[in-house]
């Protein structure tokens, strides 16, 4: 008989794993560029660090463990937006490149930063912490403007010892003293959404499955500017989060979809005047007239991600974007 699998570790059990996690200054410490090859996959370069570096990134690390267990978990989803005083969880098998950059960076195979070659972009950038049980922390942090220093007008000099020698852009490295990601037993905790979505492929993702959801909620309807209304919903971020949203109430009420009829639609437009969706007759049937502009985009997104509700309460009919069914 085989043993039996053992349940994926939660995000709460991995934030009290953070918790438990020894002092970093005492773990091992290492720190990976991560850049993408000529195929297009991840790669890790590893960096050599000296004993006040590995101290100085240990406190930065201190720093973000606080940050991360002060805050209230919220599980991610392309709609959703990080409150303050919330972190953002999502696991590594969620996003294909998040899975493979961690992969990259757990290993000990990783080639040395100085075989990183000339004029690739890094794109994040990778500090690992290991206990002496194993377990590993990793931090990430989104490579900008500041991490290496560029051409400027003025000229770098440093001292060694009595000498000053002039520094070479590619001999300094300007970090911000915070991490981005904190990633541990699966999960990775972030507060800044958008740039985690570019930095680990959710973009592409959301793309693909927008283009999708477009069709089979809308194959059935009769609508003018289809075509632009699915391209907008494939390349803008805020669309394709809308997207997804509807997609996760098709999947979860089989409902959902058929209660999307073209009857049923037009006649709840014409009920609410303050529903801002035209509709037209074309060939002697009704349309829904999808407008570009920035004011009007999201209006039948909005009618087919049911935000339009009414209250049993007090009688009031209200707009929402976030909803929970009891």
């Amino acid at each position: 008989m085989s043993a039996p699998e053992t349940p994926p570790i939660t995000p709460s059990e991995a934030l009290e794993h953070l918790r438990d996690f020894p002092a970093f200054a005492d773990a091992g410490i290492s720190m990976r560029a991560i850049a993408l090859d000529q195929n297009g996959e991840y790669r890790a370069y590893l960096m050599v660090l000296s004993k006040n570096a590995q101290a100085a990134l240990a406190q930065i690390a201190e720093e973000s463990r606080a940050s991360a267990l002060d805050q209230t978990p919220v599980a991610y989803a392309p709609a959703v937006l990080i409150a303050p005083g919330h972190v953002m969880h999502v696991s590594s098998g969620e996003a294909a490149s998040l899975g493979k950059v961690v992969e990259q960076v757990a290993g000990d195979d990783s080639a040395p930063y100085s075989d990183l070659p000339p004029r690739t972009v890094v794109k994040l950038l990778a500090f690992r912490f290991t206990a002496a049980d194993g377990q590993q922390v990793i931090f990430f942090r989104f490579a900008d403007t500041l991490s290496q220093l560029k051409e400027s007008k003025f000229l770098a000099l440093a001292r060694a010892g009595n000498v000053y020698h002039k520094l070479e852009p590619a001999d300094v490295m300007l970090l911000r003293r915070t991490y981005d990601v904190t990633y541990i037993d699966g999960t990775a905790f972030f507060t800044h959404k958008p740039t985690f979505e570019r930095a680990f492929g959710f973009f592409e993702q959301l793309r693909a499955a927008s283009g999708e959801t477009f069709e089979a909620v809308t194959a059935e309807l009769r609508i003018r500017g289809m075509e632009q209304m699915k391209a907008a919903c494939m390349k803008q971020p805020q669309m394709m989060a809308k997207m997804a949203s509807i997609r996760r109430s098709m999947n979860s009420d089989p409902g959902y979809a058929a209660a999307m009829t073209m009857e049923r639609l037009v006649a709840f437009v014409r009920e609410r005047d303050y529903i801002d969706v035209e509709i037209a007759t074309e060939d002697g049937e009704e349309v829904l007239v999808y407008k570009d502009d920035v004011v009007h985009r999201f209006q039948i997104l909005k009618l087919l991600d049911d935000d339009y509700l009414h209250s049993v309460l007090t009688e009031r009919d209200y707009e929402s974007g976030s909803k929970v069914q009891p």
